[in-house]
């Protein structure tokens, strides 16, 4: 492909650093596209050291996919910079999770997604996905 003189080049299409499942959407986890609109995190804890991260989004079945292709980011994110280290937090690992899809009256589809963490990944995914004391 040529350009003109004094023009600028064409954009390049970018290239995403996360790989992630493709379900119908080519979802990735660039800075710009950390940002969930549908799932937001609350995390607890426990006497036990272990902390919980749970989000739950109820959409319509035509809205679930967007659910999903947040689900897959967090997903693998965690995968990628805590890969080997997914197991029982009680164990020692990092992390572990439960997806949980929900089929409802009315059309309604409620996705909740899990997570057992550690301290270490917790703030890491803070630290990622933003809170509401990710500031702190």
């Amino acid at each position: 492909m040529s350009t003109v003189p004094g023009q600028a080049h064409p954009p390049q299409p970018r290239r995403c650093q996360w790989p992630v499942r493709r379900l119908g959407a080519q979802p990735c986890l660039c800075p710009d596209t950390r940002r969930m609109r549908h799932l937001t995190f609350d995390l607890t804890d426990s006497s036990d050291d272990i902390l919980t991260l749970e989000a739950m989004a109820s959409t319509r079945e035509a809205g679930r996919a967007a659910v999903m292709v947040e689900v897959e980011q967090v997903l693998a994110w965690a995968q990628a910079e805590f890969g080997g280290r997914q197991g029982p937090v009680e164990d020692g690992f990092a992390w572990d999770h439960e997806l949980l899809v929900q089929h409802e009256a009315g059309g309604w589809v409620t996705v909740t997604l899990t997570f057992s963490a550690s301290a270490e990944f917790a703030e890491a995914f803070k630290a990622t996905f933003g809170g509401d004391d990710a500031d702190e």
